[in-house]
């Protein structure tokens, strides 16, 4: 049967450029992943170069074939991968649109969310993201829940991004949690999660949106914090002057 599909593409005009390309867009796409897992970062990013531009061309020269979606999902996750959410934007939401596999819109729709929550667009990422709260598979499930109420607190949504992260399990809630809190004036109960934040030396967590929302109400205590957290090990210089001078400004 195989071997009847590729005669067939052989004959059909375009047919044998096509199914060439799309082989060649996987096999580039399965030796990036080789070399990101293996560590060579400069060499995956050159093998997802590569399925940018046959997954594009699949999309652009064949663009109602039985591969488009496919294609439109590669050439999204490559772009994301070389950091160009950007461009990514475009063939991941028509791949949403229009891909029929619940597992493989999933794969889309994911990467969809996390290209918007790079870009900045919260409402973007949240919306895609709760899309994929009921997904059956329980690591996506848990991995969009932390993802939607991180999205939700970055909005300023603080009530609805903490009934998110109270039920998550990620690590990293902890963080957004107190971030959540401090922004809705909890300050108390914000406090005692950076206590853990500062005996975990959690450097990962938004500390800038902590003290920013403590600051709101109560800068003295803001100011503290952010004493403690100069402390931590590992964090950059330049985040530790940013720390400051943002602390400088809400005293005065």
């Amino acid at each position: 049967m195989r071997r009847t599909v590729l005669l067939g593409l052989l004959v059909l005009p375009g047919g044998c450029v096509y199914y060439n390309g799309m082989y060649s867009a996987r096999r580039f796409a399965h030796q990036a992943e080789k070399a990101e897992t293996e560590g060579r970062t400069i060499e995956a990013s050159g093998f997802w170069g590569k399925v940018a531009v046959k997954s594009e061309s699949v999309v652009v020269q064949h663009p109602r074939s039985q591969w488009a979606d496919e294609a439109r999902l590669l050439w999204g996750r490559a772009l994301d991968r070389l950091g160009d959410c950007s461009g990514a934007l475009r063939p991941l939401e028509e791949a949403v649109a229009s891909i029929r596999r619940p597992d493989v819109v999933e794969d889309a729709t994911f990467l969809l969310g996390r290209c918007r929550e790079k870009l900045g667009d919260a409402e973007g990422s949240s919306e895609a993201f709760s899309r994929l709260l009921t997904s059956r598979n329980p690591a996506r499930r848990q991995e969009a829940l932390f993802r939607h109420g991180r999205a939700l607190r970055i909005a300023g949504d603080y009530q609805s991004a903490l009934a998110d992260l109270e039920g998550s399990s990620d690590p990293r809630a902890l963080g957004e949690r107190a971030a959540a809190l401090a922004g809705l004036g909890r300050v108390d109960d914000a406090l005692v999660l950076a206590d853990s934040l500062l005996v975990l030396a959690d450097t990962a967590a938004p500390w800038d949106s902590l003290f920013a929302g403590l600051g709101r109400h109560d800068l003295e205590r803001a100011s503290a914090l952010v004493d403690q957290a100069m402390a931590l090990s590992g964090v950059p210089s330049a985040t530790q002057a940013g720390w400051l001078t943002a602390d400088g400004r809400r005293l005065a």
